[in-house]
């Protein structure tokens, strides 16, 4: 079952971004547009799946899993804003 989603812009970056609904705590996350095929792993990053499941991971090309990254990590505005 899919969870919502709906894209707008990152208020600090200016990019395009899907926000996805989470579904354990239903919060809103800022992600990255491209899908990514991932394995969890606990890993540094984190992946929103087409759920809205929150899982740490690496990406990996021959992963079973596909996700989107959270923007956080790779808006460099967000970051020197220390949020």
């Amino acid at each position: 079952m899919a969870c919502d989603q709906y894209f707008t812009k990152c208020r600090y970056c200016g990019h395009q971004i899907l926000m996805t609904m989470n579904q354990q705590n239903h919060t809103w996350v800022p992600c990255d547009p491209e899908l990514y095929r991932f394995t969890p792993s606990g890993g540094p990053m984190t992946y929103v799946t087409g759920e809205g499941d929150v899982i740490r991971g690496h990406k990996d090309r021959d992963g079973k899993y596909f996700g989107y990254r959270s923007h956080r990590r790779s808006c460099i505005k967000w970051q020197e804003k220390g949020l």
